[in-house]
């Protein structure tokens, strides 16, 4: 609807771009991302978005580099705790861990209440073996969400990432 009524603004295109990412269409969403960002480069949020659709995409490479300038150029965003959530996944499964470890830890910092911060923390230091530690990252997640589960998680983390927690029985 949003694009019916204006489907030349970047903003308006940045979101229903995400939107329709989110919902599993990629190939459209990401020429709507595309569209977005040739409309306004400096829209942060269709370029970590269009980050986010190549992560789905299995193009983590492309995908991080996305991420990260998205979040270079609005650097006071109040996203930034959610992309950086998005983006220590990404590190992730191109298995940089020790800077994935710290992307995580400063999305947490950055939103007390970014329960999939602490959930992707708690991922990745399960699968360090570094166990008390994402103890602690899973039960701050389930404080501020208490019905967490894994169908609460899988969207982000995927089934590898869910059989991670899992695994360190870490999801109830």
């Amino acid at each position: 609807l949003a694009m019916d009524i204006d489907s030349h603004d970047p903003s308006v295109l940045g979101f229903a771009g995400c939107a329709l990412c989110d919902l599993g269409r990629l190939d459209r969403g990401i020429g709507v991302l595309e569209r977005a960002i040739d409309a306004d480069p400096s829209n942060a949020q269709a370029w970590v978005a269009m980050g986010t659709a190549l992560l789905r995409r299995g193009k983590a490479r492309p995908g991080v580099e996305m991420l990260r300038h998205g979040m270079r150029i609005s650097p006071l965003d109040n996203r930034l705790a959610f992309w950086g959530t998005n983006l220590a996944f990404a590190l992730f499964r191109l298995r940089n861990f020790d800077e994935a470890e710290d992307v995580a830890r400063q999305a947490c910092r950055r939103d007390d209440k970014n329960y999939m911060g602490q959930v992707v923390l708690a991922m990745i230091l399960a699968d360090r073996g570094r166990l008390k530690e994402a103890r602690r990252a899973a039960e701050e997640a389930r404080r501020l969400r208490p019905d967490l589960s894994a169908a609460n998680v899988r969207t982000l983390i995927g089934r590898r990432g869910v059989q991670i927690l899992a695994k360190a029985d870490l999801l109830t």
